[in-house]
């Protein structure tokens, strides 16, 4: 179908709709661009041997590509971009439509069609013994694993499975979902392929010149299996092959399978779940711990757009952002405005501010409490506390970012650079020394990774007692310890730092230090 003279365009390459449909992508009107990156650069099997791998974007000429480039902010779910995408790879091939194969896209079919309007289904079957025995070779065959007897089980039953679902979706949906043996295709079965071409709004000398092979895994009782090795090999025992019989038949033997077919095709997606939860507990458990990464992965890519698209010169404005930290009475805010002074006398002008534009205290408790009415805020109360609490702290710190980027911005207008007195990494290392409860800490942490870099931290070291005879906030102790959390947390989140030790300095001393390599660093353009 890939030549198809027909208006449909055959996508080569597995269409991978269920892997995505099972991803989370916040701000997803941000990670657009990405996502479609992405899908066309994933490669995939080319071919029924998987001897071959190509991306979709060797299929994509430079007409494509041009489309690809703008997509409709009407897309609001990674189902729709797919198709979206595959449409206009279809169009640059001078196709109205498009078809490929997924895996057992039956089970999501509702759930497709609901996010592709008018969207059809062509369930491709052939002889069971043949389905099984594939998917056996690919995971069993020469050396059969000591779990072989599970593996079958589990294949069986999803051949069981997705035939009932397949007959029920072709009574409910008759116009739209057909089911094909590839058996009789590749017989030149004059009646499937006429059925085939008339779906697919194709030639039938299209499907005949296609489907004129002989299929992997063709079956013959005598001889076994045709594998892709191109010999025949008896890949199923005498017992396997008997189950298989008395399952096409509707005896279903065993709890299992009794079970699938009893109550699988009413929710197959979750019933394929419970299966392989079932059949393989450590398996899923892994499968389930790389989705939760997959899907933290794909936050923060969503997080980091979404900033980005809210601050879009963010990159520029931190190469002209500085801070000033230290612990309470080390002296930052004294030599921060001597270093102002400095710089502005030999020409640069500078602003400072204080890294709580509101002054007010790290507290999320300080937050009102959702106040909308109705079923949103009975939702809201029915969360339990923790969760509302880490919520209103990411409230917080998102109101604290955006009054930074904001601060940042206004002072880039004005053609100056910014020194900040402290900055998020203090607020982190204040909360552990204080320590402030977990979701605060939290959300905390999780705006240093997403707020932008300063182009340069100042650190002040002095000797806990000096700083405690300046001022009694912190005891000595926790004094040591603030410096030591301070300089690993900007470390950790890969912030250029310069430590300054105070040594029994003065302020002005610090100060022209801080604003030397200030100056170093804008003629030079990296840190020094």
């Amino acid at each position: 179908m890939f030549n198809s003279r027909g208006p449909v365009f055959g996508f080569p390459l597995e269409a991978v709709f269920h892997v995505y449909d099972k991803r989370v992508f916040l701000f997803f009107e941000q990670q657009l661009h990405k996502i479609v990156e992405e899908y066309i650069n994933r490669p995939r099997y080319i071919d029924g041997s998987r001897s071959a791998i190509k991306t979709p974007a060797e299929f994509i000429n430079s007409h494509g590509r041009q489309l690809l480039n703008d997509v409709p902010k009407t897309i609001d779910n990674q189902v729709s971009l797919l198709s979206w995408i595959l449409q206009q790879i279809a169009l640059s091939h001078d196709k109205r439509t498009w078809a490929a194969f997924d895996l057992h896209p039956e089970f999501r079919y509702t759930l497709y069609r609901s996010k592709i309007p008018n969207l059809r289904l062509a369930v491709m079957q052939r002889q069971p013994e043949s389905a099984v025995a594939a998917a056996m070779y690919w995971r069993t065959w020469p050396q059969p694993p000591s779990d072989r007897h599970t593996r079958f089980r589990n294949i069986l039953g999803l051949l069981a499975l997705s035939q009932q679902v397949s007959r029920n979706l072709s009574r409910t949906n008759p116009n739209d979902v057909i089911t094909m043996s590839l058996d009789l295709l590749c017989e030149k079965n004059d009646q499937e392929l006429r059925n085939a071409a008339n779906f697919f709004q194709s030639d039938k000398i299209d499907f005949y010149s296609n489907f004129d092979f002989t299929p992997h895994f063709r079956f013959e009782k005598s001889r076994g299996f045709y594998t892709p090795g191109g010999t025949w090999e008896h890949l199923l025992t005498k017992s396997e092959l008997e189950t298989i019989r008395s399952t096409t038949l509707g005896n279903h033997t065993g709890i299992y399978l009794k079970s699938i077919i009893a109550v699988g095709w009413r929710r197959p997606i979750a019933a394929r779940k419970l299966s392989e939860f079932y059949l393989y507990p450590k398996q899923s458990l892994i499968r389930q711990l790389n989705a939760v990464k997959q899907c933290w992965t794909d936050t923060r890519h969503g997080l980091r757009l979404k900033r980005q698209a809210t601050f879009p010169s963010t990159n520029s404005l931190s190469q002209h952002f500085f801070v000033v930290s230290g612990a309470h009475g080390v002296g930052k805010s004294t030599s921060l405005g001597i270093a102002l002074n400095i710089l502005q006398e030999e020409g640069i002008p500078a602003t400072g501010f204080h890294h709580r534009l509101d002054k007010m205290r790290n507290n999320p408790e300080r937050i009102r409490p959702y106040n909308s009415k109705g079923v949103l805020r009975t939702c809201w109360h029915l969360l339990p506390s923790a969760v509302r609490y880490l919520l209103r702290a990411l409230i917080d710190e998102y109101t604290y970012a955006t009054s930074i980027f904001s601060k940042l911005f206004d002072i880039s207008e004005s053609g100056q650079i910014a020194l900040a007195d402290r900055y998020i990494y203090d607020r982190l290392t204040d909360l552990k020394i204080r320590k402030r409860p977990w979701y605060h800490i939290c959300a905390v942490a999780i705006f240093c990774r997403l707020t932008p870099q300063p182009a340069m931290s100042f650190i002040l070291i002095d000797t806990p007692k000096n700083i405690y005879d300046r001022k009694q906030e912190l005891e000595e102790n926790e004094i040591n310890r603030y410096q030591t959390l301070l300089l690993e947390t900007t470390k950790k989140n890969n912030a250029f730092l310069k430590v300054i030790h105070i040594d029994q300095r003065d302020a002005h001393s610090v100060a022209k230090e801080i604003a030397l390599n200030i100056k170093i660093f804008l003629r030079c353009k990296k840190p020094d």
